[in-house]
C-alpha cells in the first residue's frame, strides 16, 4: 500500500513509518523525484522504494499501532525583519 502524506509529514517521517529506519529516506527521495528536505503536500501519494531495508520491529510497531509521524515544520521568514537568518557572513566575520 502506498502512503498518503498527512499534514506536516516529511520524507524522513515516511521512511520511519514504512521501513522503521531513517536510512530509507534516500531511496524514497530518488523513487519520487524529491529532495530529502522537500516540503510534501498533504494528500499526495508516494511511491515506495524497493530497497535492501527489511521491515523490522520498528516498522511493524508503527503499522500495528497505525502511527504516522509528522514532524515537519514549515517556517516562513519575513525578510524585512533582518537578523542572522539573512545576513551574509564573509571571511571578515569575527566572533569575539
Amino acid at each position: 500500500m502506498k502512503p498518503r502524506v498527512i499534514y506536516n509529514q516529511n520524507l524522513l517521517d515516511i521512511a520511519i513509518q514504512e521501513y522503521g529506519t531513517p536510512y530509507a529516506v534516500f531511496d524514497l527521495a530518488i523513487v519520487n523525484g524529491l529532495g530529502i528536505t522537500d516540503d510534501l503536500e498533504e494528500g499526495i501519494i508516494l511511491e515506495l522504494a524497493k530497497n535492501s531495508f527489511e521491515e523490522n520491529e520498528a516498522a511493524d510497531y508503527y503499522k500495528k499501532k497505525q502511527i504516522r509521524p509528522a514532524t515537519a515544520t514549515k517556517i516562513t521568514v519575513n525578510q524585512s525583519l533582518g537578523g542572522i537568518g539573512i545576513m551574509n557572513i564573509t571571511n571578515t566575520f569575527i566572533i569575539g
